[in-house]
């Protein structure tokens, strides 16, 4: 789950896997509300998961927010 989300985050940044920094919120990347929409529209599509807006746009860290819709869904986060 965790590298299907950093996956994400980095396509939708335009970035490479390596690139996205999982210790840095999504804010701290760039996401505004508009990308943080479409990914949680990615993330629902691809891991039949329910993100909220605001979750995708606080500061926690987008590692940690991996592990938590991981926590959530009853998968592993590698």
């Amino acid at each position: 789950m965790r590298d299907r989300v950093l996956d994400e985050v980095g396509r939708l940044l335009s970035l490479s896997r390596d690139e996205v920094d999982e210790t840095k919120s999504l804010v701290a990347m760039g996401v505004d509300s508009l990308l943080a929409s479409r990914l949680r529209n990615a993330l629902a599509e691809a891991l039949e998961v329910t993100i909220a807006i605001g979750d995708l746009l606080s500061s926690t860290p987008v590692g940690e927010l991996a592990d938590q819709l991981a926590t959530s869904t009853g998968t592993h986060t590698h």
